[in-house]
């Protein structure tokens, strides 16, 4: 997929526009410098612009977004991918992400950009301003990092989580047992989570 120009969304969705469930490892999603504007997402389940990337999302901004999910079971929220295996690159998100009644459990993730990162997974050259407001593993840019790499992102957005601890100005739980979670050249201006990473043990 190719962008030719800017868009502007006008209708409010039920969950993410994309969905790449059963994954596609060929899969390509490249903005080409454009703009999607006023994505609107209204869920009781995943929500993001794409479900899932086991490929590579690139060269695309994501601006003045409004995503919701209501859901109390263990999902993904965030502004672009929920659950990222794959590349993105010089991506940003500006608006609202709220998701403040998920589980509190390890298979939740809900962020700016990403909700989860997942192994040999990379973010590159992106940002978020978004607000995120969520009840667990909550970050300005990823939520939940399992592992993978980070590197010359930022996030200055405002974080807020329910519960303190698990919340990150730029990614919210770092976990990991065997793979490594890499992150570097990477900074947040939030002040009210007052950490880079919520919680490191990986």
């Amino acid at each position: 997929i190719k962008l030719g120009g800017d868009i502007t969304l006008t209708d409010t969705a039920t969950g993410p526009l994309i969905d790449t469930t059963p994954y596609i490892a060929a899969f390509v999603f490249d903005g080409a410098g454009h703009k999607i504007r006023g994505l609107r997402i209204n869920a009781t389940s995943e929500a993001s612009f794409i479900a899932s990337n086991q490929g590579i999302v690139e060269n695309l901004t994501l601006e003045d977004v409004a995503i919701t999910s209501s859901s109390t079971a263990s999902v993904n929220v965030a502004g672009l991918v929920g659950l990222n295996w794959g590349s993105i690159h010089r991506c940003s998100v500006s608006g609202t992400i709220t998701a403040t009644a998920v589980a509190v459990d390890n298979e939740s993730g809900i962020g700016g950009l990403v909700g989860i990162t997942m192994v040999y997974s990379k973010i590159s050259e992106c940002y978020s301003t978004a607000t995120v407001s969520g009840a667990y593993h909550v970050g300005g840019l990823v939520g939940h990092s399992s592992a993978g790499t980070i590197l010359n992102c930022y996030a200055r957005g405002p974080v807020d989580g329910t519960t303190g601890t698990i919340t990150g100005g730029l990614v919210g739980t770092s976990l990991s047992s065997t793979y490594p979670n890499i992150v570097q050249n990477s900074y947040t201006t939030d002040a009210v989570s007052g950490r880079l990473i919520g919680v490191n043990s990986g």
